[in-house]
C-alpha cells in the first residue's frame, strides 16, 4: 500500500516531511508530492483550476493500484476534486483541515470583492511585509493568497478556484475516509470538518488540539491516527 501525501497551499513537501517520516517508521511506503509552483518546482506557465490540479495528482499516481491519499488543506481539496470527477480511485483517503466547503462568513465573501482595491492600496503605499501579512491574515483572512505574492500564475490560480466549493457533491465520496481537524483551526473552522463527516457516508472524524497546521504541529499523533485507520478495515 502506497501513501501519497499532498501538502497545503503556500507550503512545500517539506511541510509534511515530519508526518512522512513517522509513517515510514511504521513501515509504509510514502510519496511526498510537491504542488506545481510550490517549493522547488518551477513557476507555473499558466493559471490552473481545480481540474488541472486533480489531473496533476492522477499523473503522479500513475500505474499505482493500491494507494491512500493524504491531503492537508488545499491538498485535501485536490483529493476531493479528483474523486468526485472520477479521476482517482484510492482505497482510502485522509482529509486534514481541508478546504472546499462554502464558508459561512458572509463578511469574508464580501471582503474578497475588495481585494483588488486593497491590492492597489498595498502597492501604492510602502507598507512593510509585516503589515501586509497582517492585513491578509487578520483582515482579509486569506494568508494563502499572501504567500503567492511573488508568483503571478500561482496567485491567479488561487483566485480561479477559491470560490469552487463541493458542498453538494461531497456525498459522492464512497471510499473509507478519515477526517482529522484542529480544534482551534481558524482557517477552516471545525464545523467544516463536521460537515464533511455528515456528508461522507463511510467517514470518521478525529479532532485534535491545535490549529490549521495539525500535521505540522503533531506529526506523531497524526501518523498514529492514520496508522490505526489503515489497519482497521
Amino acid at each position: 500500500m502506497t501513501i501519497f501525501l499532498i501538502h497545503g497551499w503556500g507550503g512545500s513537501k517539506k511541510s509534511l516531511t515530519p508526518l512522512e517520516k513517522n509513517l515510514i517508521i511504521k513501515g509504509y511506503k510514502t510519496i511526498n508530492l510537491e504542488l506545481p509552483g510550490h517549493g522547488d518546482t518551477p513557476e507555473m506557465n499558466i493559471p490552473w483550476n481545480m481540474k488541472n490540479f486533480a489531473n496533476w495528482l492522477e499523473s503522479n499516481i500513475g500505474e499505482t493500484k493500491d494507494y491512500i491519499l493524504v491531503g492537508h488543506s488545499f491538498g485535501g481539496k485536490t483529493i476531493i476534486k479528483s474523486i468526485i470527477e472520477n479521476i482517482t480511485t484510492p482505497n482510502k483517503i485522509v482529509l486534514i483541515d481541508t478546504n472546499g466547503i462554502q464558508p459561512r462568513n458572509s463578511f469574508k465573501r464580501k471582503v474578497w470583492k475588495l481585494i483588488a482595491k486593497l491590492k492597489v492600496l498595498l502597492k501604492v503605499f510602502p507598507f512593510s511585509e509585516k503589515i501586509k501579512y497582517f492585513v491578509y491574515r487578520y483582515i482579509i483572512g486569506e494568508v494563502d493568497y499572501y504567500k503567492t505574492k511573488d508568483k503571478k500564475n500561482l496567485r491567479a490560480s488561487f483566485q480561479i478556484f477559491n470560490d469552487e466549493h463541493f458542498d453538494d457533491r461531497i456525498n459522492e465520496i464512497n471510499c473509507p475516509t478519515l477526517i482529522i481537524w484542529g480544534k482551534n483551526d481558524l482557517v477552516t473552522p471545525l464545523w467544516m470538518g463536521r460537515k464533511l463527516k455528515s456528508k461522507i457516508k463511510n467517514s470518521k472524524l478525529e479532532v485534535l488540539e491545535g490549529t490549521h497546521g495539525v500535521p505540522l504541529e503533531s506529526p506523531v499523533e497524526v501518523a498514529n491516527i492514520i496508522h490505526n485507520f489503515i489497519q482497521n478495515d
